[in-house]
């Protein structure tokens, strides 16, 4: 019994390690998903060792006044005489993790509505789209503003705003394909050998969306940085967390583009551009290639 377990368990590893190879195999033919993959690695990296790599305390003052780069002050400091390289670490954190949870919640969401209302249809299928339709003409960044107006400001505020408004599309392009994957003759053979519409849903349709659901992940983290960034920047971000945004929205109420103090805005700026970019990369990556398969299993 336990070397039936074993060799199980060598052969599932082998399985995941296969597949992780023959994955690798048909990423890296884009050559932009590898550079956002190497940029994504390298900010991440950054971030997870941001105690050991920040020189200072971000909420403590240094020098008085802003100053220049220095040797010393690698990105500047700014009004307060804060380190701005800390503090760029530090919010990297808080940014990155306001996308990664936000868009866990939109896309598990989104995953749940969207994988339901295809397989089931008829007055599920027509609730859910019907509500996904009132939420996607509102417009989003007016109604995410009027909405942190009102709302305490703060991160626990964003998150929930976006996921609230956020699920829509994904779950829209994931029951169109849950709609596309239940007729496929490996479904229909499945479904007539007496398997349970809930073993269909989560053990044959899920994992062939999954591709997707992986890829509009990346990008809502994407949207979800995005969406922070400008709301910090407008002041309804929480200004007792450190962020990406939070410090453009310093930068600015301090006269830091006025004054050419362009080491307070033009750091932050970079990050999220490039932690965007990179994310974009990856995600339009793999959207393409699981399109590419997903059309090609259905042509057979």
């Amino acid at each position: 019994m336990l070397n039936m377990t074993t060799g199980k368990g060598i052969r599932t590893a082998g399985m995941i390690k296969a597949g992780i190879v023959n994955w690798w195999k048909e990423y890296r033919k884009s050559k932009i998903g590898v550079v956002g993959l190497i940029l994504f690695a390298i900010l991440i990296i950054a971030l997870i060792f941001g105690t050991v790599i920040a020189t200072h305390d971000p909420r403590q003052m240094v020098v008085g006044g802003a100053q220049p780069p220095s040797t010393e002050h690698l990105v500047g400091v700014d009004i307060k005489g804060r380190d701005l390289f800390s503090m760029l670490l530090y919010g990297g954190r808080v940014s990155v993790g306001v996308g990664l949870l936000t868009a866990t919640i939109v896309i598990s969401t989104a995953t749940i509505v969207g994988l339901f209302a295809g397989y089931f249809g008829g007055i599920i299928d027509e609730l859910l789209m019907r509500i996904a339709d009132i939420l996607m003409v509102l417009p989003r960044l007016p109604l995410l503003i009027v909405m942190a107006t009102f709302l305490n400001p703060g991160i626990g505020t964003i998150i929930f705003i976006i996921a609230v408004l956020g699920w829509t599309r994904p779950a829209r392009q994931i029951r169109a394909l849950t709609l596309s994957l239940k007729q496929y003759g490996y479904v229909e053979s499945t479904r007539a050998s007496g398997a349970g519409p809930f073993h269909i849903i989560f053990h044959h349709i899920l994992p062939n969306v999954s591709g997707v659901i992986v890829a509009q992940f990346v990008m809502e983290v994407v949207a979800v940085i995005l969406m922070e960034t400008g709301l910090s920047f407008l002041g309804f971000g929480d200004p007792r967390n450190f962020s990406w945004g939070q410090i453009l929205y310093w930068s600015q109420t301090y006269g830091a583009f006025i004054n050419g103090q362009w080491w307070w805005w033009l750091p932050p700026g970079l990050c999220i551009t490039v932690m965007c970019f990179s994310m974009a990369f990856i995600g339009t990556t793999l959207n393409d290639r699981f399109v590419l398969r997903l059309n090609y299993r259905g042509k057979e």
